[in-house]
């Protein structure tokens, strides 16, 4: 049996993503609730509604925060659950029907994704919701996912959608085995020179302490002036699949690097690609200001399984993305540098703590106006999801096809999806942003392309270049003529 929640305190994560629905001074700022959002592709035309209700409701209600409701309390300013009878769970509201009058899977999304952000939470009901879309262009049917991020993080919330699945081997208890993601291994610490992994400590230390500041403005990110103003809704579109086969022939010709660092490498080319053709100064002034950057969570590891079977202690990570990269061999050498100095820094940690600190000691005007420095204080955020490769089937549905992404009050998000030996890119963008989205998917697709071009020259395995910075070697003459100084001045 799961454990209840009844009239349990949120813990501060959870708090803070329930204001933007229950909060007067979220509201009146028009801070809309972070969604996680998963398209799940039938191959039936026509599933039967009333199977899937009961289906979803069997698998889905056995989970305490699927049936509960959030209630904030005026007093001590906390957010409690509300736990509800599962006869008291309306099915015919949390799983709806529409009809796509055959538009295209990739326009439906869009327009579900729109809605379900613009939309008001009935908060007196259970913060997520599903609708089941038949007559697409594609002759397939679509079950839409919609999650309030206050129930659980993105990790936990796939792993729900997991547990929909019609294999029991796929459920919340095995989804360490079978979904990967952001994994933080400070085990798996890098092979660095002294001086190196000491300026990546001091730097991560300044960070974690201080706060990353805030990316310069670009035309990814929406710009401040409009970002106070209503948002009008959201785009998205989609990279064609990946080989995701290449994409590991590549991170094992390289030595030390992986697919995250593949992939990253691909979105720090195609970024490059998409501000030289909009002529953007993020990449002639980034000698002068941050470099242009992403937010990733990752996850540190499961919380007390006493407490609930959603709960993961999640860091969110900052990447700079390396913009001054000459090629794409050379890209993803730099951003697997960067990613390892994540494991080397002490920022991760840092940052994690200071925030989870500012959101149990701030007041609700505080919280507020700090979501908006956040969602506006790096470029866009990534999540990697890979999904299990088995044939996998809802109610006997077998699915076709998925997509998965988050809606936010940032201004770009990537949803990158392993899935059946192909990978993909989901991107969702703030209608206020400057930058067009299908150029960016253009730009992301001309840059795997390049990649695989270049990998083709490589042969044998090949070790990675020296990446130590420049600090480092500073540091390293510093102690040497200090070393060769102190006889003399003795």
């Amino acid at each position: 049996r799961r454990p209840s929640v009844a009239g349990r305190r949120a813990s501060s994560t959870s708090r803070y993503y329930a204001l933007s629905s229950t909060s007067i001074p979220f509201i009146k700022k028009d801070l809309r609730p972070t969604l996680v959002t998963a398209a799940l592709f039938f191959r039936e035309p026509r599933p039967d509604i009333i199977k899937l209700r009961q289906v979803i409701a069997e698998r889905l209600l056995q989970i305490p925060r699927f049936r509960s409701v959030f209630r904030l309390n005026d007093l001590s300013g906390a957010v409690q659950w509300d736990p509800l009878p599962r006869q008291e769970v309306n099915m015919r509201y949390h799983l709806k029907t529409a009809d796509a009058k055959k538009k295209t899977d990739d326009d439906m999304v869009e327009e579900l994704i729109s809605t379900a952000y613009l939309a008001d939470w009935f908060i007196e009901k259970p913060l997520w919701q599903m609708t089941l879309v038949t007559n697409l262009a594609s002759d397939r049917s679509m079950l839409f996912c919609v999650f309030d991020h206050a129930i659980g993080d993105s990790v936990a919330l796939m792993s729900v959608i997991l547990s929909l699945f019609d294999d029991m081997s796929l459920n919340l208890n095995s989804r360490e085995k079978k979904i990967g993601a952001n994994q933080c291994d400070m085990q798996d610490l890098p092979n660095w020179r002294w001086s190196h992994k000491l300026t990546c400590f001091l730097k991560g230390f300044c960070q974690g302490f201080l706060g990353k500041p805030s990316d310069m403005h670009n035309s990814l990110k929406i710009p401040y002036e409009l970002y106070l103003r209503e948002c009008p809704g959201k785009h998205f579109i989609r990279t064609k699949s990946f080989d995701l086969g290449k994409i590991n022939s590549i991170a094992s010709k390289m030595a030390g690097t992986t697919i995250d660092d593949i992939v990253l490498a691909i979105i720090t080319m195609g970024i490059r690609k998409f501000f030289e053709k909009q002529s953007d100064p993020a990449l002639t002034k980034f000698w002068k200001s941050p470099f242009v950057s992403a937010t990733f969570p990752v996850a540190l590891g499961r919380s007390d399984k006493s407490i609930t079977n959603l709960g993961n202690h999640i860091a969110m990570a900052n990447f700079p993305f390396p913009l001054e990269c000459r090629d794409p061999i050379d890209a993803v050498w730099r951003c697997n540098a960067l990613s390892q100095e994540i494991k080397c820094s002490p920022g991760l940690m840092m940052g994690k703590k200071r925030s989870d600190l500012f959101r149990w000691l701030a007041n609700e005007k505080q919280l507020a106006e700090g979501a908006i420095q956040a969602d506006n204080q790096s470029t866009c955020l990534i999540d990697h999801i890979k999904v299990p490769e088995e044939k996998i089937a809802v109610a006997g549905y077998h699915l076709d096809d998925m997509i998965f992404a988050q809606t936010r009050g940032g201004g770009l998000y990537m949803g990158v999806l392993s899935h059946r030996g192909a990978l993909t890119i989901s991107l969702v963008i703030d209608y206020r942003v400057e930058g067009n989205l299908k150029e960016l998917k253009n730009c992301l697709e001309c840059a795997y392309g390049d990649l695989i071009m270049s990998a083709e020259e490589i042969r044998d395995t090949v070790f990675p270049p020296d990446m130590t910075p420049f600090p480092a070697n500073v540091l390293e003459l510093f102690v040497f003529v200090a070393v060769i100084a102190l006889p003399v001045v003795v």
